[in-house]
């Protein structure tokens, strides 16, 4: 794969994989080829422009979407002149105005929708397969396994942090979250008395956002919306002195 070059520094121990995994061998040298794939091949990498030891937020996605010019490189976020947003973006954003902004909009950043304000505040917006076929969700899936789960374990040996894994594909990737808790039983309150682990990572789950769209049940709930991760995020950051995410 060509563009590599975005690839900062300190993510040296993932490069031979890119290079000579057979699987990314196999998808790079004989399916891409023959297929429409996104995002560009310059954005393919473009999440590990952010030094490693700088996270302090891993959003786990499972590919990008599937569809020209909307996808970035980085998990849930579209390009800034796109038109459309994805419901998991908008369920995104829904959640975000209401835990933190009181439902008022005007409060987000004006580059919601990149979701760029956010990597720049060190979260990184990770999907489990860094490729995919026009308008064939979980095509490429099988493909990236082995470097994803190369570098979930990097992530959270080497610089631990807050996982938030929304949805059944995301959970299934906690076994190889290294030194974790999982912390969705603390609440408002309780959170704030968080223990204060040394090179730990702490978890937090629900369902995907989408399914706020297709999955309501009678109240009109699924299950994204009111789980206070955005919220509870900056407490768990706050407890570990930490400096709390603008989202």
């Amino acid at each position: 794969m060509r563009t590599l070059d975005v690839i900062d520094d300190s993510w040296e121990k993932i490069m031979p994989l890119i290079k000579g995994d057979p699987s990314l061998v196999e998808l790079t040298q004989n399916i891409m080829p023959n297929e429409i794939t996104y995002p560009f091949k310059e954005d393919i990498f473009k999440v590990f422009n952010m030094p490693l030891e700088s996270i302090k937020v891993v959003i786990l996605g499972q590919d990008p979407y599937p569809y020209k010019n909307v996808p970035t490189g980085k998990a849930f976020a579209v390009k800034k002149d796109c038109n459309f947003i994805p419901y998991s973006l908008k369920y995104i954003q829904k959640e975000i105005v209401r835990s933190l902004y009181e439902e008022d909009t005007t409060k987000m950043s004006s580059n919601w929708k990149t979701l760029e304000h956010l990597s720049d505040q060190g979260v990184f917006l990770y999907n489990t397969s860094l490729t995919v076929k026009s308008s064939t969700p979980g095509s490429h899936i099988k493909y990236w396994e082995n470097f994803t789960n190369t570098v979930i374990k990097t992530i959270s040996l080497e610089s631990p942090c807050i996982w938030l894994l929304w949805g059944k594909h995301a959970k299934s990737f906690i076994p190889k979250i290294k030194n974790r808790s999982i912390v969705d039983e603390y609440n408002d309150s309780t959170i704030k008395n968080i223990p204060k682990l040394h090179n730990h990572n702490y978890i937090l789950t629900s369902p995907h956002p989408v399914v706020e769209y297709y999955n309501k049940d009678k109240r009109g709930r699924a299950g994204f919306i009111g789980n206070d991760h955005f919220k509870k995020v900056n407490q768990i950051l706050e407890r570990l002195n930490k400096q709390k995410i603008e989202w």
